[in-house]
Order: C-alpha cells, then structure tokens, then sequence
C-alpha cells in the first residue's frame, strides 16, 4: 500500500512540473529561435515568423506572400511555438521597409507571448523608447 501511495505522488508531481508546457502551447522547436517581422502592407499589419539562422533575411523571404500573416494567423503560430523558445522581433534599416505596429497591437504580441511562455526579444529602437519614455 505505501508503495502505491509513492508512485502516486511520483505521477502527480511530474504532471504537475509538466502541465505549464502542455498548456504553453505546441511543438516546434527551432535551434536557432524565431524571427519576427512586421510591416505595413495595404493599411494592415503584416507579420512573417522564420525560423532563426546566421544570416540576414532577403526581403523577398520576410515579405513573401505566401507566408505573410495577419495579426489572427501570428497569433495562432505562436501557440505552435513550444514554451521558452526565443523570438526576436527584428526589424532592419534597409529597403525592406519594415516596422513595429503601434502599441496596442505590439503589447497583444507581447502578452499572447508571456501566457504561451515564449520569450520575446524586442527591437532595440523599440526597447530604447519604452526605455526613455520610463525616465520622462
């Protein structure tokens, strides 16, 4: 009987060391994290989530339509990122003409990603002016 009671308590602890992963979210796993992107296409956000590499992305690979996502597909992405991955928010001062969405729908993304236990890494402009705007 002592015996059962002991395993019992093994399973119930697993389950619950694990059950913030099951509800996190999903499966995929990049090496390298994720990259994010944003811009403004048409009067609307769009969005492109790549999997991290050594590289700086073409702008044809960011904007392509193909894989360009609305704020509602982003969103739906993220849940099949598993917990803890690392997305960084990039954006680039080239010709790619991209851009970080206004407060509003930057603090959705920022909050979808702390409930799914994914961590964000903002762009540096954006991290400077959160900062600044903290000092004022």
């Amino acid at each position: 009987m002592k015996n059962w009671h002991s395993y019992l308590f093994i399973l119930l602890l697993v389950f619950v060391c694990t059950l913030p992963n099951a509800l996190a979210g999903g499966s995929l796993k990049s090496f390298k994290g994720w990259e994010l992107y944003s811009w403004q296409a048409g009067g609307q956000w769009r969005f492109s989530l790549l999997t991290g590499t050594n590289r700086q992305k073409q702008c044809d690979e960011i904007k392509c339509e193909k894989k360009a996502l609305t704020l509602a597909e982003l969103k739906r992405e993220l849940k099949n990122l598993s917990a803890e991955e690392p997305v960084f928010w990039t954006s680039r001062a080239d010709d790619c003409s991209l851009a970080v969405p206004p407060d509003s729908i930057k603090e959705s993304i920022k909050a979808d990603c702390q409930k799914l236990h994914l961590q964000l890494f903002l762009p540096l402009e954006v991290q400077s002016k959160a900062d600044s705007n903290k000092t004022e």
